[in-house]
């Protein structure tokens, strides 16, 4: 809560998630030598990255140097980074998409959760809040969005993850 503003503030944001990226794409390669070829590593992308210039032929340059399919990556962005500059945003993400990464948006159902955002943006995976799992099994409220949300990924042919599943009782619901 206190971290990744910061470096948003300081301007080290970019930089930090080029190396969280690179050190992604290391680990990933690690994982496929080792015959884990299915695996996918996600990386949070902030708002203040995909809006510098450098960040997306950094992301290419970065790729370049690993032996490894680029869907084995995802970059996560959060629903708050979608309202600022859809345009820009647009652009990024199916350059990202063609590339072969993918994309997914994070924490669904926190921020403005537009569902135009689902069609207009190349992505094919939603993240549910952890803030929706933690109420499954005693929170009717929570149980019905986290359906509505599994509903609507299905129908778009997304894959959906669930943030924070602590108990039997919510995995079995799930």
């Amino acid at each position: 809560a206190e971290f990744i503003p910061l470096a948003e503030d300081t301007g080290v944001i970019n930089e930090l998630t080029l190396w969280v990226v690179e050190t992604a794409c290391q680990q990933i390669e690690v994982l496929i030598k080792e015959g884990y070829k299915q695996h996918n590593v996600s990386v949070n992308i902030s708002g203040r990255d995909i809006s510098e210039d450098n960040f997306l032929p950094s992301v290419k340059e970065i790729v370049s140097r690993y032996d490894f399919p680029l869907n084995n990556l995802t970059f996560e962005l959060t629903e708050s980074v979608m309202v600022n500059d859809f345009l820009h945003l647009s652009h990024s993400m199916e350059q990202l998409s063609e590339m072969g990464i993918q994309v997914a948006i994070d924490d669904y159902g926190t921020g403005y959760s537009s569902l135009s955002y689902l069609k207009s943006y190349p992505v094919k995976k939603l993240k549910i809040d952890k803030s929706f799992v933690d109420g499954l099994g005693n929170n009717a409220e929570d149980q019905a969005i986290v359906v509505a949300i599994i509903g609507i990924a299905k129908g778009l042919g997304f894959k959906t993850v669930a943030e924070g599943v602590e108990t039997t009782e919510q995995w079995q619901f799930l």
